[in-house]
């Protein structure tokens, strides 16, 4: 599986990252809505755990900006 997880915040950032890999996922991290978007343009992600609250576009925005492209993970948690 693979994952991003967009997180403003390094330290909080890190221990998800961290939890993902240790149980085998694949995971990449945005610290922004648009570096997320960014990303999600590039790759497909299986889930997507999203920071509610970015410096730029929350991530409830960043949901509707992947259901408005087409976009889709099996799995988004905000």
């Amino acid at each position: 599986m693979h994952c991003l997880v967009v997180e403003d915040d390094p330290v909080i950032a890190a221990h998800v990252l961290d939890g993902l890999r240790a149980a085998g996922r694949s995971a990449d991290h945005a610290a922004t809505g648009r570096a997320a978007l960014e990303r999600l343009a590039q790759a497909r992600y299986d889930a997507v755990v999203l920071d509610r609250m970015l410096p730029d576009l929350g991530g409830l925005d960043v949901l509707g900006a992947m259901r408005a492209q087409g976009r889709h993970a099996r799995r988004c948690w905000c």
